[in-house]
C-alpha cells in the first residue's frame, strides 16, 4: 500500500487558513467524529483530518462509507464561519462544487454535483460530502465537512458496481492523490470564503451547469416524510432543490433523498 506523503502535501500547499494544521492517520474510525473532538478542545478553523482509511466512515443519514486504505481521499475539515444558522444551509452545495473543480483539473474527469452531497462521474457516484454543524440556537460553533473521493480504487464490492465508480476507473490512468488532496483544500478555502461574503446566490449559475439532476423528472423523500415528483429546474439561494411538477407548480425541497431520476 502507498501512504500518502505528507511532507509533499504540506510544502505544496497554499492557503492562508484551510489545512495548516494538517493531522494525519493511517487508519481510523471517523475522520469527521475525530475532527469534531478535536473542535470542541478549541481547534482553529481550518484544522483538518485526514486518514488512509475510515472503519466507520458514514454519510447522510447514517450511511456507511466505503473506505478502503490507500485508494482513496477521506478527510474533514473544521469551519467556523460567522454567520447564524440559517445562512449555512448551502454550504455543502458550495463545497461541493468547489470539490468538483478540483477533482476535473486534478484527474481531467468531469464531475457533476448530485442534490443534496453527492459528487458523479459518467453517471456513477465518485465522492460525497457530509456537513455536520454544532449550534446552539441560531449561533453557530463549527461545522465539520467531510469529503470522501475515490481515487484510485481499481475495484469496487459487487453491491456497488453498478452506482459507484472512481477517478481512476473513469480516466483509465491512476490520480496523483497527494496534488488532488492540495487542490481540493484550495478549493474549499477560495469557495467557503466567497460562500461567507455572498451566499450560494454566487454559485447559482455555474451549479447549475454541473448539476446532475438538472432537466430530469426526479422522485425526492423529503425529510418531513412527503415525496415530491418533478421535473428539477435548479436549486435557490438556500440550497434547496426546486421542481416543476405536473401542474406546472414549483415545489421546493429543503432536504431529502432522491429516490429515483430518470431522462
Amino acid at each position: 500500500m502507498k501512504f500518502l506523503q505528507i511532507d509533499y502535501i504540506r510544502e505544496n500547499l497554499h492557503t492562508t487558513t484551510i489545512g495548516r494544521k494538517l493531522t494525519y492517520f493511517e487508519r481510523l474510525d471517523s475522520t469527521s467524529a475525530r475532527l469534531k473532538a478535536m473542535a470542541d478542545d478549541g481547534a482553529a478553523e481550518g484544522s483538518v483530518v485526514i486518514a488512509e482509511q475510515q472503519t466507520a466512515g458514514h454519510g447522510r443519514q447514517g450511511s456507511s462509507w466505503y473506505s478502503p486504505p490507500g485508494t482513496g481521499l477521506y478527510f474533514s475539515v473544521l469551519l467556523r464561519p460567522q454567520l447564524p444558522l440559517i445562512k449555512l444551509s448551502g454550504l455543502t452545495l458550495a463545497l461541493g462544487y468547489a470539490a468538483a473543480t478540483a477533482i476535473d483539473a486534478a484527474a481531467g474527469v468531469a464531475i457533476s454535483v448530485k442534490w443534496p452531497n453527492d459528487l458523479y462521474c459518467n453517471g456513477r457516484k465518485c465522492g460525497g460530502i457530509l456537513t455536520e454543524i454544532a449550534a446552539a440556537k441560531s449561533e453557530v460553533a463549527y461545522a465539520a465537512v467531510g469529503i470522501g473521493v475515490n481515487v484510485n480504487n481499481d475495484f469496487l464490492p459487487l453491491e456497488l458496481c453498478e452506482s459507484a465508480t472512481s477517478l481512476a476507473l473513469e480516466s483509465g490512468s491512476s490520480v496523483f492523490r497527494e496534488g488532488l488532496l492540495v487542490g481540493l483544500l484550495a478549493a474549499v478555502e477560495r469557495d467557503y470564503q466567497e460562500f461567507v461574503r455572498g451566499g450560494l446566490e454566487t454559485f447559482l449559475d455555474p451549479l447549475q451547469a454541473r448539476s446532475y439532476l438538472a432537466g430530469k423528472r426526479v422522485a425526492v423523500a423529503g425529510d418531513d416524510g412527503a415525496v415530491r415528483s418533478g421535473v428539477v429546474t435548479g436549486y435557490d439561494g438556500q440550497g434547496a432543490l426546486l421542481l416543476i411538477n405536473e401542474k406546472g407548480e414549483t415545489m421546493r425541497v429543503t432536504s431529502g433523498s432522491v429516490l429515483e431520476a430518470g431522462a
